[in-house]
């Protein structure tokens, strides 16, 4: 099962105040739930339920131009806007999607607070005691709707694929001529610390509840959750010279993880490929089961980022029942992982 990229939700608009996230914050189904977004942080828009709401504050008044893009091709989607009026509530424009893949509409705006929101229509949904997912068009594939390793690879006949994302930018009044720019800016998550190991080079972002320890001379790094109750949950980083595997590439060192969790016992849940460090990393999902049958499975995640001279494996390993509630904090190390040095920066794409 192909994991869609983790794909930027970039919002460029101009604010007056600080803002309190720089990605959809869940939960986010109402006016009063409405994420208050960053314009110059870009975020992520996961649909998880119906409808996603968010706040923005303008500075200006004039035309607003809202894109929508980068959601599954023929999806049953709407764009609306409300507010930016004499309250934030006032309806103010909605446009329904023609089963494409993307949505744009303009819109006149004074300059006070307004709420843009995004709802999809499900086609069909369904819900077992581990996942649910739901069909964003007629006879389209699933997409999970609650993160869980034990999702089945397809149901009913139909694929079953991880969360589908959207894309949505939007353009304050006046122009803007260096789009391209804003969305390669990347800034810190709001809330979560910066971690940087000069002896390796390793840099990325991880939340204020987590520990980290490192082995610089091992090239390994390890992230723990401070709170017992999580049950364990962790996260480690290694890198892997190039040079010591002449011919592999990224798929091949995810077989050989593969090949090691198989012999533990575990049974490989999925296979895809997502988004890490602005690079394609091949990943799986495996389970394992005490061989005792003390506790609960273990929920594994491994992926492959390919660097210039480096394999970087990162994987999660936690309880399989809160691999939805942690998985974020996997994604946003990913999204945040670079690899430097004291000469340069090495996070291009390998060389061919």
């Amino acid at each position: 099962m192909v994991r869609p990229p983790i794909i930027a939700l970039l919002l460029v608009i101009g604010l007056s105040q600080p803002l309190h996230a720089a990605r959809e914050l869940e939960p986010n189904n109402s006016p009063e739930q409405a994420t208050l977004v960053d314009p110059a942080q870009p975020i992520t828009g996961t649909v998880e339920d119906q409808i996603d709401y968010y706040k923005i504050v303008l500075t200006a008044t004039g035309t607003v131009l809202v894109r929508l893009d980068n959601y599954p091709r023929g999806a049953d989607i709407t764009l609306g806007i409300n507010g930016f009026q004499e309250n934030d509530s006032t309806p103010l424009i909605k446009k329904r999607g023609g089963g494409g893949s993307r949505l744009q509409l303009r819109f006149n705006a004074r300059e006070r607070v307004g709420l843009i929101w995004v709802r999809f229509t499900f086609a069909d949904s369904v819900c077992r005691e581990q996942w649910c997912a739901a069909r964003l068009a007629d006879n389209g594939p699933w997409y999970t709707t609650r993160p869980s390793p034990l999702a089945p690879a397809e149901w009913q006949g139909a694929p079953v694929h991880d969360a589908a994302t959207y894309r949505l930018r939007i353009f304050p009044p006046g122009p803007f001529k260096n789009e391209d720019a804003a969305a390669r800016k990347t800034t810190d998550i709001p809330g979560y610390r910066h971690f940087y190991d000069a002896a390796g080079g390793l840099t990325f972002e991880y939340p204020p509840d987590w520990r980290v320890s490192s082995e610089p001379r091992r090239r390994h790094w390890s992230l723990s959750a401070v709170d017992p109750s999580t049950g364990g949950m962790r996260i480690d980083l290694e890198l892997r010279r190039r040079s010591d595997f002449p011919g592999s590439s990224a798929e091949r060192q995810r077989n050989l993880a593969e090949r090691d969790l198989t012999a533990r016992g575990a049974e490989i849940r999925k296979r895809g490929t997502v988004s890490a460090a602005g690079h394609p990393a091949p990943y799986l999902v495996a389970v394992l089961r005490p061989s005792d049958n003390s506790g609960g499975e273990t929920a594994h995640m491994q992926v492959i980022v390919p660097f210039a001279d480096d394999y970087c494996w990162v994987s999660y390993s936690g309880p399989a029942a809160a691999y939805g509630e942690q998985i974020g904090v996997f994604e946003n190390l990913l999204k945040t992982l670079r690899l430097q040095s004291p000469q340069r920066e090495v996070n291009e794409p390998p060389k061919k």
